[in-house]
């Protein structure tokens, strides 16, 4: 039986269904990967006291292209390990640490959002902040099942009364269209309310900056919510066509939601320790980014940030 990357090099366009980037997208996260690896070894071999020849010991079962291919199909399927071992043809053991050795990679090499990015490069956070304040910013979050806390006191930490279960939440902020995720925080308890996730969130923006969301949201500064029905009373049809409008230009948020959704391990109950969550679901919003085209891999680090206009 063929591994899925044999069959991806064999059917190129089936890599988006199966590892959830194009093929051309693969082929540039491979040559990452092997330059990544040719440092390390470099680095290592400044320091290495050699006593065999260079090159000897066993080779590795899977080669580079092959291990970001297993890592990806897991976080698009999240199959268990022992599956995962069987289509690669590999151990349990050895698809584990695969996966884990190169979510680190990505988890590092794609930012999970814009202000991620700008550090990462050292931009002037305040430039950018200002050049954000002329935009309307789209705002959400999202909740996960995660298996009931074992260690003492966690579960009544994790426990949303709202899902009954326990869970965690991570909120997004986008720009207008959904064009890029501007900021993303993740792995809160589930129990903590949108609202104070949010202004710990803001306060990363500036003081004029505005936001769009929805009725979690009520009573906070600078945000824009729908018309809420009152008690024992109807919307004006006027505040209805409001709230339609609004709804058009908000919609954007919940496609950036979809698409982070799409991967298996963002659906359901997460199947990994809590630990991995955070590093799982910015990786997730990492590659969400890659396949909106907000940055290319091959040029990362070279170009500027470009932003839409204003609309």
């Amino acid at each position: 039986m063929a591994n899925p990357f044999e069959n991806i090099q064999e059917k190129p366009e089936t890599a988006k269904s199966l590892i959830g980037v194009s093929y051309e997208q693969l082929q540039d996260l491979v040559i990452q990967a092997e330059e990544h690896e040719k440092q390390k070894r470099e680095e290592k071999e400044k320091t290495k006291k050699r006593i065999n020849a260079k090159g000897g010991g066993r080779p590795p079962k899977l080669s580079i292209a092959e291990q970001v291919c297993l890592c990806l199909f897991y976080l698009k399927h999240a199959v268990t390990f022992e599956v995962l071992g069987l289509l690669f043809n590999v151990s349990q053991t050895t698809a584990n640490d695969q996966f884990h050795y190169w979510l680190d990679f990505l988890h590092n090499l794609l930012p999970a959002s814009l202000f991620e990015e700008m550090e990462k490069r050292g931009e002037d956070m305040a430039t950018f902040r200002k050049e954000l304040e002329q935009y309307r910013l789209l705002v959400d979050s999202t909740e996960q099942d995660i298996e009931r806390p074992s260690a003492q006191g966690m579960e009544r930490k994790y426990y949303s009364g709202k899902k009954k279960s326990h869970t965690v939440k991570s909120s997004i902020i986008a720009l207008p269209k959904g064009e890029d995720l501007v900021d993303v925080t993740t792995g809160h308890c589930g129990p903590e309310s949108d609202i104070s996730l949010f202004r710990e969130q803001k306060k990363k923006f500036g003081d004029n900056q505005q936001f769009d969301g929805d009725k979690a949201y009520v009573g906070e500064d600078n945000m824009k919510i729908p018309h809420k029905k009152p008690r024992n009373g109807e919307l004006t049809e006027a505040q209805k066509e409001e709230n339609k409008l609004f709804s058009s230009s908000r919609i954007f948020i919940e496609h950036v939601m979809r698409r982070i959704k799409i991967p298996r391990i963002t659906q359901g109950r997460f199947p990994l320790k809590l630990s991995c969550y955070e590093k799982v679901m910015k990786t997730v919003c990492g590659l969400v980014r890659l396949s909106l085209g907000s940055f290319k891999l091959s040029i990362f680090n070279k170009e500027e940030i470009l932003l839409s206009q204003p609309t």
